[in-house]
């Protein structure tokens, strides 16, 4: 199996980030109902924005380990290495 490159690297942050930017505008478009009006009831914006979360996490998660995949085929990192670098 090739080593990840720099340029991998950049497309894997590049796929995360276009994802999560048509996440953010999923949300803004669905704190409004079908004729255009906002959301008022706050129970519901908060079920949709805790979606959101849980999908944002899901492309921040990319990021991060794309960075780890990098660092672990060029550089040797790995297990507990992963875990310093994560900071737990």
């Amino acid at each position: 199996m090739d080593k990840t490159t720099k340029t991998d690297l950049g497309r894997g942050y590049s796929l995360a980030t276009i994802r999560a930017h048509r996440l953010i505008t999923d949300l803004y478009e669905s704190l409004f109902d079908d004729k255009g009006a906002p959301i008022e009831d706050p129970q519901e914006v908060m079920t949709r924005i805790a979606s959101f979360r849980q999908k944002l996490n899901i492309e921040l998660d990319l990021a991060k380990e794309t960075a780890y995949q990098f660092q672990e085929e060029n550089y040797g990192f790995k297990g507990g290495h992963r875990r310093a670098l994560n900071g737990k």
